[in-house]
């Protein structure tokens, strides 16, 4: 039978310990109970691990934690839910406290961020192996925290002024009332040169500032897409970063370039109207723009269907995603695509292949690619009591 709206449902499909579901592949949605009753709050997973918001104020964490990303004083993967406990100790009152104290938090490949009362804080990312191998990540382990820990990050941010992160590929801006900071590796600033050197701490971003950049959009990986606000008073695309298969959609010129200052992504002929965008997400070199018609625009590889049928084998500008509509949200992994539409559709496309099989709910690598978005069907929920997707490396989950 299938269940309905109970909140706190979650569900994750994909492969191995990412699902949190003992190193299983799991070709269909199924359930983590843990959730049960609880409504979820929030949900970041761009990459092996995934961190989750519950009402009662609680944060969890599941999946990849080789690096201790997931903040619990460890070091091993966790397969079963475990509850992070860490910001327990900034309040007396335990942790039914969180939610108003927890403002942000985002997941990464090595590490996870935190905005606490104001301030920043990481875990994971600054773990060195024996042959002095560092991770992607090494120099956005701002907090330098234990390993398996986590610690608070400093440099030139004012103490509690911070109020939300994000994150793209290597790294990370940090978002308060009057200005942006950045810090990790220096060619992902949009500072506008390339530079080997990296940032260990926050630095103000007075280029972003300057060009009135309001919210940047997370990614695993190093492609940045922002909305700004212009003197007159209209709303941008700017991007910036690796634009491997056009992601930016940024047109011809740039392609297979790194574009090292952001550039205005021209969207003048596509059907926006009096839309506005509300997401874009980012995958390995394809990415969307969600405006709040419905209506899904897309950029970058279309080798193996990311963009729908009847696409090139690369887009360099933005296109409409043929084969799905009314869309309220979306999530990609890698090259794989999943979208939940207001009409109550659970839908997947793009890569599924036998190491992506999983993703697009097959059992098998039958498929190879999908280039027509098919439906992902689950007898664990109804997708019409389904609030959210994300995607990480290898898995997606959704939610109610």
């Amino acid at each position: 039978s299938i269940l309905v709206d109970t909140p706190g449902r979650f569900l994750a499909w994909g492969h191995y310990d990412e699902t949190g579901m003992d190193y299983v592949t799991a070709e269909t949605p199924t359930e983590l109970s843990i959730f049960s009753d609880v409504p979820i709050m929030k949900v970041s997973s761009l990459a092996g691990h995934t961190l989750l918001l519950l009402a009662s104020g609680e944060i969890f964490c599941f999946g990849v934690n080789d690096y201790g990303q997931c903040g619990l004083g460890h070091q091993q993967a966790v397969v079963v839910p475990e509850r992070i406990t860490y910001f327990d100790s900034l309040s007396s009152d335990g942790c039914w406290d969180c939610q108003s104290r927890v403002d942000f938090f985002v997941s990464g490949q090595q590490t996870s961020i935190f905005v606490v009362n104001g301030d920043v804080y990481t875990a994971g990312g600054d773990f060195v192996d024996d042959s002095g191998y560092e991770g992607v990540d090494y120099y956005l382990a701002g907090g330098g925290g234990d390993a398996g820990g986590i610690g608070k990050v400093t440099g030139e941010l004012p103490s509690g002024s911070a109020h939300y992160v994000s994150r793209c590929g290597r790294g990370a801006y940090v978002f308060t009332n009057s200005s942006i900071f950045y810090w990790g590796a220096t060619e992902m600033s949009g500072a506008g040169v390339y530079d080997p050197q990296v940032l260990p701490t926050p630095n103000e971003a007075s280029w972003l500032n300057s060009l009135g950049v309001y919210h940047i959009f997370d990614s695993a990986y190093d492609h940045a897409f922002a909305l700004a606000l212009s003197d007159d008073g209209s709303r941008s695309l700017i991007a910036w970063g690796d634009n491997s298969g056009g992601v930016l959609g940024a047109g011809d010129g740039s392609a297979w370039s790194t574009v090292f200052a952001p550039v205005v992504i021209d969207l003048a002929e596509l059907p926006f109207g009096a839309h506005q965008i509300i997401n874009v997400i980012a995958g390995e070199s394809h990415a969307f723009i969600l405006p709040t018609s419905g209506t899904l625009f897309g950029a970058g590889a279309a080798d193996m269907g990311q963009l729908g049928a009847s696409r090139d084998f690369e887009e360099t500008s933005f296109v409409e995603v043929e084969g799905v509509s009314s869309v309220s949200t979306v999530a990609v992994a890698g090259s794989t695509s999943t979208a939940l539409t207001r009409g109550g559709e659970l839908l997947v496309w793009g890569n599924c292949d036998a190491a992506s099989a999983a993703l697009c709910c097959l059992a098998d690598d039958s498929g190879v690619y999908a280039a027509e978005p098919m439906a992902c069907a689950t007898d664990a929920i109804d997708p019409m009591f389904l609030s959210g997707v994300a995607g990480g490396s290898a898995h997606f989950s959704a939610w109610v």
